[in-house]
């Protein structure tokens, strides 16, 4: 058994040179090795405790910060990143779900009013396609990657993005004083901003996701559509890419961002509020 001092005072030159620092040691990702009454545990070499040891006794002088001392696998991140990873993730799992009803929406509004159970009610319509087609197949799966991709993309840029936007705008203001620093237009306009700029990069996905749920039906064996918007017609689209593809190849590329205007739009003033609110109250 080694006794051990990890806070001794007394530090040699070579503790003290930047060459001894470098040399194979990185102090930030240096985690607190298990110490038992101190002595030396069992499960570590000696030459790993001497170097938690070093390290222990330069940061106890005050030659380097140990900012990682008892902790483990600790990872940081900036704050931005930080956001950006935070709104995708948020938004992954709400849009993913909650899918079912936006695809019920989207089937509901484009039901052609011949069909029987579109008469009895919103209620009629989900239960008569939870029989046939079943939750997932029926409401669960149609544009489930497109919306979760187009959703997750849109939150992760417009949290990601506005702080930056709202601070850059209050710095560049003539207002100096502390209590005004973050004003309400200038959170209003970053909001504004990117809500536009998010929900006006994704505009392909919800596209896709609306297209791939409004002829969503029942196949026949023949291949043609039993019921909804397309009854009596072969498929067109069942798969984001595969869409994309088509729509690319028949009309050119920007046909993707049909609809970006009043998305964008839509999205400009949901963030603008939405930011506006939660920030300021």
């Amino acid at each position: 058994m080694f006794e051990i001092d990890p806070y001794g005072t007394e530090i040699d030159t070579e503790m003290m040179s930047t060459t001894s620092l470098t040399n194979g040691i990185n102090p930030s990702s240096h985690a607190e090795r298990p110490v038992t009454r101190g002595s030396l545990s069992s499960q570590i070499s000696l030459e790993d405790e001497r170097e938690r040891i070093h390290l222990e006794k330069l940061c106890v002088n005050g030659y380097i910060e140990y900012s990682n001392r008892g902790k483990q696998n600790t990872i940081k991140v900036d704050e931005q990143t930080g956001q950006f990873i935070a709104a995708g993730a948020a938004a992954i799992v709400s849009s993913g779900l909650f899918h079912p009803l936006d695809c019920l929406r989207i089937r509901w509004q484009v039901a052609p009013r011949s069909d029987p159970s579109v008469s009895r009610g919103l209620f009629s319509f989900g239960s008569r396609i939870m029989k046939k087609e079943g939750l997932i197949e029926g409401l669960w799966r149609p544009g489930l990657g497109a919306n979760v991709t187009g959703m997750s993309t849109a939150a992760a840029l417009r949290f990601g993005y506005y702080e930056t936007i709202r601070d850059y705008m209050s710095s560049s203001s003539d207002v100096h004083s502390p209590n005004e620093w973050k004003q309400g237009s200038h959170m209003l306009l970053a909001g504004l901003l990117c809500g536009a700029f998010g929900y006006a990069a994704t505009t392909p996905f919800h596209l896709l996701k609306t297209m791939i749920q409004a002829e969503k039906g029942v196949v026949g064996p023949n291949g043609l559509y039993l019921c909804g918007p397309r009854a009596g017609k072969e498929v067109y689209m069942t798969r984001a890419l595969n869409g994309a593809w088509l729509l690319a190849k028949e009309e050119g590329i920007l046909r993707l961002w049909r609809g970006s205007v009043p998305l964008a739009a839509r999205g400009a003033f949901f963030t603008s509020g939405q930011m506006f609110g939660t920030l300021t109250f």
